[in-house]
């Protein structure tokens, strides 16, 4: 039943907390077979059958600061509460589990984050929505027209919501912050010009310095639009097209960060523990995370670097959760 359901599959994303007997005992019900003595070949058949996108919290909370312990203390330190049942009885648990996954992310993460690893395959999949763009000079004042701040957003009319691959909750997300899909289509931004005259304004180029939060997703989405051609499988090769199209000087914020004592989390919790204002627009919306992905480095780089030399060659062209992995 497991396999007719289509939940044993690479569409489906799996969560656990410290579950290699879980899913060895899972394992064993779809297959009818031993589990292997090694455990990468243990692993292989997880990946196999359950999909690369298992996710064991347990695993995650290394990247935690102040989680420790089994479910119970984890789920009592983020304050999830045990909704049904009782505590080793397996639905509870799971429920529990689900819960306790969604808070981590939430608080440590954030959904890109965590398919980081998997990012320019997905970008082949999908089309891109929006992007924004920032530009600020060397001391991080904001572009200005006509003497007001300006911040660029572009929608695209590539993706249709009817037919194309999406993540149903992002379409939902972005639909309750504004985005008309239907409109976006006939009135939206062919995505080959726009890559055309990202070439011709000189912002793609050896001269220019990109700042990203988290942004393998979004660079491979312009890498996507700017080349017209699928993303590598290597990460290195990725990162060497990043390097050549964007600059060496492309620094991701979530990769500093690893630097930088008492900064965790998404973009909007390390704004507030900076103290940024969000001063336009709204989260998730393409321009305005991109005015505060901006506003957030340059406080970085004030209160935790020097900008110089080493700082250029530390962090320039590395992204976060993808300097040292294969894409799958």
């Amino acid at each position: 039943m497991m396999l007719a359901t289509g939940l044993v599959g690479q569409d489906v994303a799996w969560v656990t907390f410290q579950g290699g007997v879980d899913l060895a005992y899972l394992l064993k019900t779809v297959t009818g077979c031993p589990m292997p003595d090694e455990v990468e070949q243990f692993l292989e058949y997880v990946r196999y059958y359950f999909s690369p996108n298992v996710f064991d919290v347990k695993h995650m909370m290394r990247w935690c600061e102040g989680l420790y312990g089994g479910l119970e203390r984890v789920a009592e330190t983020l304050e999830v509460e045990r909704e049904a049942g009782e505590s080793h009885m397996a639905g509870s648990d799971s429920l529990l589990t689900a819960m306790v996954f969604w808070r981590v992310v939430e608080e440590y993460f954030d959904e890109d984050e965590v398919c980081s690893a998997t990012a320019p395959h997905n970008v082949d999949r999908t089309k891109i929505i929006q992007a924004g763009l920032t530009l600020t000079d060397e001391l991080g004042n904001v572009a200005e027209l006509e003497g007001k701040r300006v911040v660029w957003e572009f929608n695209f009319s590539d993706f249709d919501v009817d037919l194309d691959e999406h993540n149903p909750e992002s379409i939902k997300l972005l639909a309750r912050q504004g985005i008309d899909f239907q409109l976006l289509k006939t009135h939206g931004i062919d995505s080959a010009r726009f890559g055309a005259m990202m070439l011709a304004t000189g912002l793609v180029g050896q001269d220019v310095a990109w700042v990203t939060f988290q942004g393998g997703v979004d660079l491979a989405y312009l890498l996507k639009t700017v080349t017209g051609c699928p993303m590598p499988d290597e990460v290195e090769q990725f990162l060497e097209y990043v390097r050549y199209y964007f600059s060496p000087n492309v620094f991701d914020v979530k990769h500093m960060m690893r630097w930088c004592e008492g900064l965790y989390g998404g973009l909007e919790r390390v704004a507030e523990t900076l103290e940024v204002e969000r001063e336009a627009g709204e989260s998730h919306m393409a321009g305005s995370d991109s005015l505060l992905t901006a506003m957030v480095f340059w406080r970085v780089v004030e209160e935790y670097f020097d900008e110089d030399e080493v700082f250029i060659s530390l962090f320039g062209g590395e992204l976060h959760n993808l300097v040292h992995a294969v894409i799958m």
